[in-house]
């Protein structure tokens, strides 16, 4: 196999590395907006985040070699999520109750 790659011009490669680059920056900036969308309609718009994270990860998914990474970062998303929340309501407690909790602890 690596034989095989070495045929392979070394500008493929680096296009391919490139392209590569650019989806893993198109998916984290996705990840980013679903995260601040999330955040802002759960706490301006009383969204049941919870409700939304269980059946996020009850979809059924079309099989494919996709499968597993699409569900393995629809878990990861939702405990990013509820992390978020956690993080959101111990900064809640400390800034309007004055209550000491490790807001560092809770990210």
């Amino acid at each position: 196999m690596s034989h095989e790659i070495e045929k392979i011009a070394p500008e493929l490669l680096a296009d391919l590395q490139q392209r590569l680059l650019q989806a893993e920056g198109h998916i984290q900036a996705l990840t980013q907006v679903v995260k601040h969308l999330t955040a802002a309609l759960e706490v301006h718009h009383g969204l049941d985040a919870e409700g939304l994270a269980q059946s996020l990860q009850t979809l059924p998914w079309p099989d494919g070699p996709h499968k597993p990474a699409a569900q393995q970062m629809v878990q990861q998303l939702a405990a990013e999520l509820a992390d978020a929340r956690q993080y959101r309501l111990y900064k809640l407690l400390h800034d309007k109750y004055g209550l000491d909790v490790d807001l560092e602890g809770a990210r």
